[in-house]
């Protein structure tokens, strides 16, 4: 029986179990406990009842423990792969695999594409297409840098997920007040999110154009596979932060292809070699440039977002390319357009007392697919990354451009029935 050993997981990653139940593949899940948050206790209980064998470590960030646990289960049972479907953890996956010998992603490059300074590096030695950048620790460096990269800039952390820490810059106050809070910002971040979010920063030349992320898979029978372009919606106020995404992306067919040997130079120029690929980039004037690569299988509602839109699920792909098998497939051809908007508070807020439990249920004639965890006098905070949305909506409809006005109406109409300002999308 194949098997394989997946490191911490996120609440849309729970279907890769069923998956891997129903083509009888066993699955050992290796947790702490300490990322249960991310999924509803109900979740939980489902993750832990579809896993062939569930191994707790005390901290799964700590690949000393985790190699260690794979050594014990190896042993029992061969396993044929190790990988994380969870961004903070992706990089202890690849290297306790590599210390217990077990097939997994380079650890080499998982760590090229994580580090930012790393990877825009590698790029400019390989001659692609890039963005002017420098690290830096303190407001004067920031200062010193922005002389000849320029305004506007972005300024984040050399290592970290989510938006965190990150900024837009567009005056040397700005910059001040980047660095203040950033600070500030890092005493209150939860333990797992410290290991992962350096206090090191590199300031980067700001892309301009829309916003988009290439989910593409390796195999190791050297398939290449850019799967699936991804429009990615951006807030008004802030784009930085992500509110959606609508598949197919509205790129033509000559921009596709761009884009796809864009992917396949970053891919072989960090050195990652198996596995599905989180790609961020932006459209500009002059061709795509990379914002960064995410060395896992996209988070969040992505997965959903392209199996409604091609009947494919990316989680099976991900199986057979860990499992050493040929995928044969290449380009993933939509059927349907498919818009997701994330309801996100524009600002802190409380929710009307007097809201209906089952106010939501009026939009469900409305939508393909959504929740919201939202009721009547909660708190809600204002989204300051992309962790923390109360919610999505997903519907569908026969082209790009309709998809993504319905997802709009829809949100519209939620923001009229709660009266409290949501993010709107660019």
């Amino acid at each position: 029986m194949s098997h394989v050993a997946i490191l911490e997981t996120t609440r849309t990653g729970i279907q890769l179990f069923a998956i891997a139940r129903e083509r009888g593949v066993r699955t050992t899940f290796i947790t702490s406990g300490k990322f249960d948050s991310l999924y509803p206790a109900g979740e939980r209980d489902r993750l832990y009842s579809l896993s062939s064998e569930v191994i707790h470590v005390a901290d799964s960030q700590n690949v000393d423990l985790v190699a260690s646990a794979l050594r014990v289960c190896h042993a029992q049972h061969p396993i044929d792969a190790v990988f994380s479907c969870l961004a903070l953890c992706a990089f202890p996956a690849a290297e306790a695999a590599f210390a217990a010998g077990l097939r997994g992603t380079s650890p080499i490059g998982v760590q090229n594409a994580r580090t930012k300074p790393l990877c825009r590096a590698l790029l400019q030695a390989h001659g692609i297409p890039s963005l002017a950048y420098a690290v830096v620790h303190t407001v004067d460096q920031a200062f010193d840098a922005l002389e000849s990269i320029g305004y506007p800039a972005i300024i984040k952390p050399v290592t970290g997920v989510a938006k965190f820490l990150t900024s837009i810059v567009q005056t040397p106050r700005d910059v001040e007040r980047h660095f203040a809070e950033s600070k500030a910002s890092y005493v209150g971040l939860n333990d797992y999110l410290r290991k992962d979010v350096a206090l090191e920063f590199i300031v980067e030349e700001l892309a301009v154009g829309p916003l988009y992320s290439l989910e593409v898979g390796v195999s190791e029978v050297d398939e290449w596979m850019p799967l699936a372009i991804v429009r990615r919606k951006t807030a008004r106020i802030n784009p930085v932060l992500e509110v959606g995404s609508t598949i197919p992306s509205g790129l033509d067919e000559i921009q596709y292809r761009t884009v796809s040997e864009y992917g396949r130079r970053i891919m072989q120029a960090l050195q990652l070699d198996i596995g599905i690929f989180h790609m961020e980039f932006i459209y500009t004037e002059h061709g795509p440039r990379l914002i960064e690569v995410n060395p896992r299988i996209a988070g969040g509602t992505i997965p959903d977002l392209v199996r409604t839109a091609t009947g494919v699920n990316l989680f099976e792909i991900l199986l057979k390319i860990y499992l050493g098998d040929k995928v044969g497939v290449d380009r993933l051809r939509t059927h349907l357009a498919c818009s997701q908007t994330y309801l996100c508070a524009e600002k802190d807020c409380i929710v009307d007392e007097n809201l209906s439990s089952d106010w939501f249920e009026r939009f469900r004639d409305q939508i393909i697919d959504g929740r919201a965890d939202i009721r009547a006098g909660q708190k809600l905070n204002a989204h300051s990354n992309n962790f923390g949305a109360y919610g999505v909506v997903s519907v569908t409809a026969q082209s790009y451009e309709l998809a993504v006005e319905k997802a709009s109406s829809v949100h519209r109409d939620i923001m009229s029935t709660l009266n409290l300002a949501l993010l709107e999308a660019i």
